[in-house]
């Protein structure tokens, strides 16, 4: 499964430098970020892609202690504006594909367990007494709690 599809990171990169100015390698962490550490774009991958949105006239690049920082223009403040809809649909493309690869990492029982609990939540069509409401949010948070305790 490809974490972003053809197009996706030059649309990302706009939109987050449009968010503020960033650095090359401060993009790649930002991206690692929103997928959770399950995927980083290799430098080979970034820099082309934003030295082909500086080429055209969306970002630009000035130096900033040694290092290119990258700053959105006018033109890729248009363009983001104009392909509000494009941007908004790869990020939540990217957004998706994040779940995929944190779902893809989950070992089966456990994917299997969540699979009947939500089945057990939304067999009851929201028809909720308040003490199995209470009942039902205290075996949840204690699983959660006891989660917690075991992450390394």
């Amino acid at each position: 499964m490809r974490p972003l599809e053809h197009g996706d990171l030059r649309l990302l990169l706009l939109a987050l430098i449009a968010e503020r100015p960033r650095h090359g390698y401060e993009l790649m962490r930002q991206i690692t970020a929103l997928f959770k550490g399950l995927y980083t774009p290799s430098a080979g991958a970034i820099y082309p892609a934003l030295a082909q949105l500086d080429a055209d006239g969306w970002v630009h690049t000035d130096l900033d202690a040694g290092r290119k920082r990258y700053q959105v223009t006018d033109a890729g403040r248009e363009h983001v504006a104009q392909h509000r809809d494009t941007l908004d649909a790869a990020l939540a493309r990217t957004h998706r594909r994040a779940r995929e690869l944190i779902k893809a990492q989950t070992p089966a029982p456990i994917r299997d367990a969540i699979h009947r609990i939500k089945q057990g939540l939304f067999a009851r069509h929201g028809h909720w007494t308040e003490e199995e409401t209470r009942r039902i949010a205290a075996l949840l948070n204690a699983a959660a709690d006891g989660m917690e305790r075991d992450d390394g």
